[in-house]
């Protein structure tokens, strides 16, 4: 299970990247595939990875956050969001009035405070 929910992860952090990088049919389709495995929580197996690597994905790390937290007078506390289906461990930092509150990159719905 624990795979599952991390494959859905990462999928959720990179969906974005990918649709902006298909330009293929072929590869939209297998966007939308991977996207309804991951709703219905089913294993998306190497699919993801080699979706990303078809299209240059690279494998680094996105959104690392190096500020302390709470780290003084005047600092705002951001607040924790997570899966809103409890799909995946992913998680998203906001800090109050700088944007938008998440959603989930799979289906709309916005993110839950964790």
């Amino acid at each position: 299970m624990a795979d599952i929910e991390a494959s859905i992860r990462l999928l959720c952090q990179q969906l974005d990247e990918l649709r902006a990088k298909a330009a293929e049919p072929a590869d939209l389709a297998e966007i939308e595939a991977l996207t309804a495995a991951a709703l219905a929580g089913t294993d998306l197996g190497e699919r993801r990875q080699a979706l990303a690597r078809r299209l240059g994905l690279s494998r680094r790390r996105r959104r690392v956050y190096t500020e302390v937290l709470g780290a003084g007078a005047g600092h705002s506390v951001p607040d924790v969001f997570v899966c809103p289906a409890g799909r995946c461990p992913r998680t998203w930092l906001n800090v109050p009035g700088k944007g938008d509150p998440p959603v989930c990159a799979l289906d709309g719905v916005p993110m839950r405070r964790g």
